[in-house]
């Protein structure tokens, strides 16, 4: 009787999780991906403007929108930035809403 009662309850247990489990995502070789959301805290584009004295520039993004950034002595630069150039961009906003630069990527992939 006890091994009856295990039977049911386990088959119940996986039952109620069956619906938790992506479809899909149990069968062998299973090689589908979601696509990746868009990060809020990355903007790829153009460079449109550059100022080395104010660490301050300018991307337009591939929805057509510039976006206004700045850098600082923590920032990493991969690359020569230039205006014209793609670049990938992972930023924070401070204390003061601005876009602070932590990671620029020149000549970045868009679809990186």
């Amino acid at each position: 009787m006890r091994k009856i009662v295990a039977i049911i309850l386990g088959t119940a247990v996986l039952l109620a999780a069956a619906p938790l489990v992506e479809p899909g995502a149990l069968a062998e070789g299973n090689q589908t991906r979601r696509a990746a959301k868009p990060d809020p805290d990355t903007v790829r584009g153009t460079i449109t403007d550059w100022n080395d004295g104010a660490k301050t520039f300018k991307v337009r993004d591939e929805s057509g929108q510039e976006v206004s950034l700045v850098w600082d002595d923590g920032t990493k630069i991969h690359g020569t930035a230039r205006v014209g150039e793609t670049v990938m961009v992972k930023h924070k906003k401070d204390k003061d809403g601005r876009m602070v630069a932590k990671v620029i990527k020149v000549g970045a992939d868009r679809k990186e």
